[in-house]
């Protein structure tokens, strides 16, 4: 629940970060990058991670529709970056941005410190 406390993985290839996402990274636990946002969503999902997010605006919907069902079955959310539900899917070449969290706490906590609302946690 906690971002100290959390094992996150993001995708960063291409992508140029602001500063509240510096430090989104820099007070995280840990923090890796596997390439294949299917795999890090599932280990989300699964417990094995604590959040994903994918910031780039590139993803394309089979890159995290099932694992987006499987994240819900188990508690956890799949948003966009501004804490919105992602719209419906109209095709299959539209570009998203997505985070996902394990907990509802977390993801609350990720949403203001990606928009740099909250600068630490309490």
């Amino acid at each position: 629940t906690r971002l100290d406390k959390a094992l996150i993985t993001c995708e960063l290839n291409h992508y140029i970060m602001n500063s509240p996402l510096t430090g989104v990274l820099s007070r995280a636990r840990g923090v890796r990058s596997f390439g294949c946002t299917t795999r890090a969503l599932s280990m989300v999902a699964t417990g094995i991670l604590d959040a994903h997010f994918d910031l780039r605006h590139r993803l394309t919907p089979e890159n995290f529709l099932a694992p987006s069902l499987i994240i819900s079955e188990a508690g956890g959310l799949l948003t966009d970056p501004d804490g919105n539900p992602l719209p419906d899917i109209q095709n299959l070449t539209e570009k998203y941005s997505i985070l996902a969290s394990a907990t509802s706490e977390l993801h609350e906590s990720l949403i203001k410190q990606i928009k740099g609302e909250c600068i630490y946690e309490q």
